[in-house]
């Protein structure tokens, strides 16, 4: 299979579409990125787990990593423009 056929192919396929927030405490804003990616990895009642993939060079990552809290928000068929806008490359703001 190719790679062009692969890729359109994939993008077919059904998944659960989110926005990941999380607060940038340096100016008081929040950040959001569109994610396609996003699974349960745990729950318990002491511990929820989700993973979900950034680019490595993702500014909304540095943000994860130095432990800030994130937000979750599942979006449906009708939130297609809020999805569109959280996907663009650069910095997104809420």
């Amino acid at each position: 299979m190719k790679s062009a056929d692969f890729k359109d192919f994939i993008s077919k396929v059904p998944t659960t579409v989110a926005v990941v927030s999380v607060e940038n405490v340096k100016n008081n804003s929040d950040l959001a990125v569109t994610v396609s990616s996003l699974n349960s990895v745990h729950a318990s009642d002491k511990l929820c787990a989700v993973s979900f993939a950034l680019k490595s060079s993702s500014y909304l990552g540095s943000f994860l990593k130095a432990g800030n809290s994130l937000t979750i928000n599942y979006l449906s068929r009708d939130q297609v423009a809020i999805a569109r806008k959280y996907s663009k490359i650069g910095r997104a703001h809420v």
